[in-house]
């Protein structure tokens, strides 16, 4: 899993237009490794994200959750994961929902203030009800995947369960239909146009909210053949594969963000963007190449790797004395929610019973310079119950200003990455023992967290663990006993769905 995020806001930058209501725009690129952009490292093409970041605002500690739904529901529910869904759910089509439905989405907050509210590619929230699709959670357009993750260039997931292992259906769906006539086309190219579109048809007094949430650079490695040669052969085949998406993502980006020039949009534009999780590079043997170097860890653990992302502000909103900064204060992915609803004018508040309220912190002050310091001092990063044994962790990880406490194993993938990495096929051990008896890490002396310093502040670490143990209270699943249909899911896809010209199974909502 891994974010581009874009917000585009139009504010009050003019006399001409101060009563108009502020453009968002989130892009959010899927396991990104830290180390697969072209400002963290030389050797990427990434020139329009390099040039973007160098003419604004760096987001040095934005965080995100260990992969992928879980991020995608904080964002749009405003919630922390562990307040929301840490269960990645809705990967599969006949799989439970991500966000419960009484959690206002945040399109349909902007819906009811005016915006005309578009999403594109990857959705992971959930599908087997039409009410929890994109266009039954706010947006008034969409066009992109149900699950999480498919082919790039067919847009085939595969299927598992009820006997029929290996059977492969489309999943890509317009609105309230398959997206018939769409598939066949590399995801990046499809969705930026959709974007562009968007952008190019918005009538003037309109506000927009766009949420394109692209494929790349999850797996399957799959890249057109000009990105893949801006690298060399000499890289493992998935290494230059992937290196390949994160080039067409750059170029994503380069046609949206010109879309916006030749609207007149970009001088009253804010533009953020991050990828998902950290890049993948300790799963599976064809299918890790993402890097994050020099951080530890990776996408499925909460070491550094995993969930601190490459992340940065842009955009003609931005005051002069911002731009070319880095901004080290914390910041998590489900604190857009408050900082749009505010730059929209309208309530963030979403308080409902049996769920959670909204834990998002308006982050507006401190990007635009008139407060000097963060609002949010914490971040629970993943607190993963041990459900065979009640009352005890599996994993867990907390930020508390500079500190960071990790608890568990993590996965065994608390590794430590070098600049040329993967330099070889040969499959990565899951031997990291991470922290069975919890460290404790200065974040910044120790931004790599080499160093465990839990022997030395030991009233910090207990502190720190009973503060997770009091959150883990706390923890709300969406549809924590699961909504589960194999039957159902794939009588739809193969019969309800099945109306295109060549007879491909389509996933789809079946209740």
């Amino acid at each position: 899993a891994a974010i581009v995020f874009m917000i585009i806001a139009t504010l009050f930058a003019s006399s001409a237009n101060a009563s108009s209501k502020p453009n968002l725009l989130v892009l959010l690129s899927d396991d990104h490794g830290y180390y697969n952009f072209g400002f963290h490292n030389p050797a990427m093409h990434t020139p329009t994200l390099d040039s973007l970041l160098k003419d604004g605002i760096k987001l040095d500690r934005h965080y995100v959750y260990r992969f992928c739904s879980p991020t995608r529901s904080a964002l749009m529910s405003g919630r922390l994961p562990i307040h929301v869904n840490q269960e990645n759910n809705a990967e599969w089509a006949w799989t439970l929902p991500a966000v419960d439905e009484r959690m206002t989405m945040l399109p349909a907050k902007l819906t009811r203030v005016g915006y005309k509210t578009v999403h594109v590619g990857k959705w992971h929230l959930g599908l087997a009800k039409q009410a929890w699709t994109p266009i039954g959670r706010g947006f008034n357009y969409s066009l992109g995947f149900l699950s999480g993750s498919e082919e790039h260039y067919t847009q085939l997931k595969g299927c598992v369960g009820s006997g029929i292992t290996g059977k492969f259906a489309v999943d890509l769906w317009e609105n309230d239909h398959p997206a018939y006539g769409h598939n066949g086309t590399y995801s990046s190219f499809m969705y930026t146009q959709a974007v562009v579109d968007a952008i190019n048809t918005l009538p003037a007094g309109v506000p927009l909210f766009v949420y394109a949430a692209f494929q790349d650079t999850h797996e399957p490695e799959e890249a057109p053949d000009r990105f893949v040669n801006m690298y060399p052969s000499s890289q493992p085949k998935m290494r230059q594969q992937y290196n390949g998406m994160a080039s067409a993502v750059d170029e994503s980006v380069k046609n949206i963000t010109d879309a916006l020039r030749t609207k007149g949009l970009w001088d009253n534009s804010l533009i953020v963007f991050s990828s998902d999780n950290g890049g993948p590079s300790a799963c599976w043997p064809q299918d890790c190449p993402g890097n994050n170097y020099p951080l530890r860890g990776c996408k499925g653990d909460a070491f550094e790797g995993g969930v601190r992302v490459g992340a940065f502000l842009t955009g003609g909103l931005i005051p002069m004395a911002r731009r070319g900064t880095v901004m080290t204060d914390l910041v998590h992915v489900a604190d857009w929610y408050r900082t749009f609803c505010g730059l929209a004018g309208v309530d963030a508040e979403d308080s409902h019973e049996g769920v959670p309220d909204i834990d998002s912190i308006d982050m507006w002050p401190l990007i635009s310079g008139v407060n000097n310091t963060g609002p949010r001092n914490e971040i629970p990063l993943s607190i993963v119950p041990n459900k065979a044994n009640p009352g005890s962790l599996m994993d867990a990880a907390l930020i508390q200003g500079h500190m960071k406490y990790v608890f568990g194993k993590q996965e065994g993938t608390g590794l430590f990455w070098g600049p040329d990495f993967p330099n070889s096929t040969n499959p990565i051990s899951f031997n990291n023992t991470g922290c069975p008896n919890g460290c404790l890490f200065n974040l910044t002396e120790d931004p790599t967290e080499h160093n465990d310093i839990s022997s030395m502040f030991p009233s910090t670490v207990t502190k720190m663990h009973s503060r997770v143990m009091e959150l883990a209270s706390t923890i709300y699943q969406s549809d924590e006993n699961g909504t589960h249909d194999y039957t159902g899911a794939i009588s739809a896809a193969q019969k309800r769905y099945n109306m295109s010209a060549n007879g491909d199974w389509w996933w789809g909502p079946w209740l």
